[in-house]
Formats: C-alpha cells, structure tokens, sequence
C-alpha cells in the first residue's frame, strides 16, 4: 500500500477516488516514561521519551489509514494529514494521534 502526504505518488497517477479514510489512535503512557516526562518539564528540556510514543502513535494510526484503504478496494493513500495530540488522563496523560487521507486506485 503506498500512503504519501501528496495528491499522488511520484510517477504514478490517480485513476479514481475511492474516499476519505481516517483512523485514530490513543496509546498509555508508562509510569516510568510519565515520571521523566514530568521532570523534563520541571526542568526543561525536550521528552525522547514522550515523543517516541507520539511517532508510534502516528505510525499507528497512519497503518489504520493503509488498512481501511486496501479495505475498500484501493491501491494508494494520498494527501494524508497526521497530527499528534496528547489527552489529559488522571493524574497523568494519554498520547495520540489522528491521520485522514484519500483512498484512491492508480493507473496501471
């Protein structure tokens, strides 16, 4: 499954709109990567460890994308759009992210 951010793959093109496709994902945090995150912004700094729970959420959900779109029949996901999120939860917080695109079949 090809899934790219542009109206089409390079070289290829778009022979019919199949629709819009969009998935969603919502990952736990652990204790221990929470704590740090926690002292990172008591002291500064930038979270690896948060932002590796980010990038997996975004991949997660951007699989979800290829997965509905092979689903209904299409070869490709174009113009995907993914934006990380972080979810307030308890006494600590929840990562996520939500990915849309456009399914569509290429020309062979």
């Amino acid at each position: 499954m090809i899934v790219v951010t542009t109206e089409a793959p390079p070289g290829r093109v778009v022979e019919e709109v199949v629709g819009l496709v969009s998935d969603s994902c919502v990952r736990g945090v652990n204790v221990i990567r929470e704590t740090l995150a926690r002292w990172t912004n008591f002291v500064g700094g930038r979270s690896e460890s948060v932002r590796k729970e980010m990038d997996r959420a975004v991949a997660e959900a951007v699989e979800g994308l290829a997965r509905q779109a092979r689903g209904h029949g299409a070869d490709a996901v174009v113009a995907v759009r993914a934006q990380p999120f972080v979810v307030p939860y308890r006494d600590g917080f929840m990562v996520g992210a939500v990915a849309v695109g456009t399914a569509v079949t290429l020309r062979r």
